[in-house]
């Protein structure tokens, strides 16, 4: 079961679609939705690591994925996945990695 994000900045998804296995871009007319597949943290962690590479700082992945890592789809991915208190534990490890690669 996949989840995705929508994004306007071209140049962000040029640089993140040269992973094939890990993103499936479409262009839907004025945006991009990027489709990802994560099974577990390790998962994450190098979608976070990609996506550190092609952004300045944490406030440009949010404005580049329109908050992926902080809305709902993401979550309720990983609670279908492993039920609430683990699929929450998952993601909030998640972000505090994707915070600690801009420190």
């Amino acid at each position: 079961m996949a989840v995705s994000f929508y994004s306007q900045n071209t140049l962000f998804i040029d640089n993140i679609s040269q992973f094939h296995d890990v993103f499936d871009v479409h262009w839907k007319g004025d945006e991009y939705e990027v489709f990802v597949n994560p099974l577990n943290l390790e998962d994450l962690k190098g979608i976070c690591e990609i996506f550190v590479k092609h952004s300045s700082n944490s406030l440009e992945v949010h404005e580049n994925t329109n908050d992926f890592f902080w809305n709902g789809p993401l979550d309720d991915h990983f609670i279908d996945l492993f039920g609430e208190e683990k699929g929450s534990q998952i993601m909030d490890e998640a972000i505090a990695y994707l915070d600690s690669l801009f420190e």
